[in-house]
């Protein structure tokens, strides 16, 4: 979405995408797909914290 306004549903959207590409392993310390949400998650408040988006 370049050149999009950094709303808060742009950058939810921007985040829904974060974990696209990846292939986190399964370990003792978590499931793949809790990492790829995690990836989600993180990216989503990076996003939001670097556009003062709340």
């Amino acid at each position: 979405m370049s050149g999009a306004e950094a709303s808060a549903a742009a950058l939810a959207a921007a985040a829904a995408h974060a974990d696209e590409g990846t292939s986190p392993p399964s370990d003792l310390r978590g499931a793949a797909d809790y990492r790829r949400h995690l990836a989600r998650v993180l990216t989503g408040r990076a996003l939001a914290a670097a556009a003062g988006v709340s």
